[in-house]
């Protein structure tokens, strides 16, 4: 998710994301969410651990992207969290 920078710092992204969290939960039954983040993305990683996911794993070179190597951070969150 990503807002124009006039909007952004504004805690937007955390309603909107618990949101979705929340209805995918309620509504749609769902038992375990995941999240692929880029481990130099410090504003996902703060935004993800705000809505108590857990990094459950480090990959490694795990994507490639504009000529590099680059590593991710796999995080997950259950219903019952």
């Amino acid at each position: 998710m990503t807002f124009d920078g006039g909007y952004q710092k504004q805690g937007f992204a955390l309603e909107a994301m618990s949101a979705i969290v929340t209805l995918l939960f309620t509504q749609f039954a769902k038992h375990r969410l995941t999240a692929m983040v880029d481990t130099r993305n410090i504003r996902a990683i703060n935004l993800l651990e705000k809505l108590n996911f857990r990094r459950e794993a480090h990959y490694r070179q795990n994507i490639f992207f504009k000529g590099m190597w680059g590593d991710e951070y796999l995080y997950a969150l259950l219903a019952s969290d």
